[in-house]
């Protein structure tokens, strides 16, 4: 939300934000979401609590009847006033929310990624996961239904990159000319601070990966794809916000002789750090729209290997990166590869990433999916 309510707030938008309570957010988010800014005000949702704080009775009874209803009241209150176009974000628990068909101003959807456990695999090869999942799935099938049911009301969806946008085709079966896509605009020399006395605690050389410790994220196949090398004493850095599964993957890494360091809610310098001084940066996620993490590696200089999928597979070709499919003696190789040989980005990456992922572009291009 931050960056895309920033994006808007350059253009000199006057733009009301509804969400959760300040206090229920990341510290930071405040100060990132810039409500400072005279143009910018924050209208705080009680209702809106993070799922993670309701038992799966609770989580049932939320989705089927009070979040309904308490988005018909928001799309009530929102109609009394004369907005040019309302702005949803896909809702964690019910996908596109249900306030769209209340609306009469333009309506836009901004969603990077369809519910996946409705459309792929998203648990551990596991009888308790497959178990797990296919409850799951059976309990929350009014879910699914009611999501591809609101996001007809839409007048367009908005996603991040191609691989996204056919993810959504596929997911919602709906009109292609509906769901539009362009890359983000990132003010990347935002990336550039590093912290000099992290530096200085850091083994000369490491490996580093971002991103939330769960299955999605391919942390698995990383930590398998060392263990063929012979660079298996180099210990992994994994920079996360946090995840379910970080007991799971330190007890893969120790069954497998690898050393990992899991750091969650890190500071930029620190991640900027860790990211700019790291040998190689590993990155492995399953079907990721885009790749944030990615991008800013890139950016700060980080040498990526990348499995050749998803957004981050749709990224490596686009600035002519290293990228491999998700083979572990493949990507083994690879990594002994580029370390003996060593391996430098090409000389027009920061150019390339300027050109995609232009600000001034994402700007004007938000601006004509508004008005037009």
């Amino acid at each position: 939300m931050t960056w895309l309510v920033k994006s808007l707030l350059l253009k000199n938008f006057k733009i009301d934000v509804y969400g959760p309570p300040l206090s229920s957010r990341d510290k930071n988010f405040g100060t990132n979401l810039d409500l400072k800014n005279n143009n910018i005000h924050y209208f705080a949702q009680k209702w809106m609590i993070p799922a993670k704080k309701l038992n799966t009775y609770r989580f049932l009874i939320h989705a089927k009847n009070t979040l309904p209803a308490h988005y018909a009241l928001l799309a009530r209150n929102i109609g009394k006033r004369k907005y040019d176009a309302v702005l949803a974000f896909s809702d964690y628990i019910v996908g596109s929310p249900p306030i769209f068909k209340f609306i009469k101003c333009k309506k836009i959807y901004i969603v990077f990624e369809p519910k996946r456990e409705y459309q792929e695999k998203t648990y551990w090869s596991t009888v308790d996961g497959f178990i797990k999942n296919k409850l799951w799935t059976k309990m929350t099938a009014f879910i699914h239904y009611a999501d591809a049911n609101n996001v007809k009301y839409a007048d367009k969806i908005y996603t991040i990159s191609n691989f996204a946008s056919e993810s959504l085709k596929n997911y919602y079966h709906i009109n292609s000319q509906k769901i539009v896509w362009h890359y983000p605009g990132l003010p990347l020399n935002y990336f550039q601070h590093v912290n000099n006395d992290l530096s200085l605690s850091l083994p000369k050389v490491f490996f580093a990966s971002i991103g939330s410790v769960n299955y999605l994220k391919g942390y698995d196949f990383l930590i398998k794809s060392l263990a063929l090398t012979k660079y298996k004493k180099i210990p992994l850095y994994i920079v996360a916000n946090g995840g379910k599964d970080v007991a799971r993957i330190y007890k893969l890494a120790k069954r497998n002789n690898i050393k990992i360091h899991i750091l969650s809610y890190v500071t930029e310098p620190i991640l900027v750090t860790l990211l700019a001084n790291s040998k190689l940066f590993l990155y492995s996620p399953r079907n990721e729209p885009l790749g944030l993490g990615l991008l800013e590696a890139i950016y700060l200089g980080a040498n990526p290997l990348v499995v050749n999928e998803g957004g981050p597979g749709e990224i490596s070709t686009l600035l002519d990166i290293s990228h491999y499919p998700r083979n572990e003696h493949i990507f083994a190789l690879a990594i002994e590869k580029h370390m003996s040989k060593g391996s430098k980005l090409n000389t027009d990456i920061k150019k390339l990433m300027k050109y995609y992922f232009n600000l001034d572009k994402y700007v004007k291009y938000l601006e004509r999916l508004i008005f037009s």
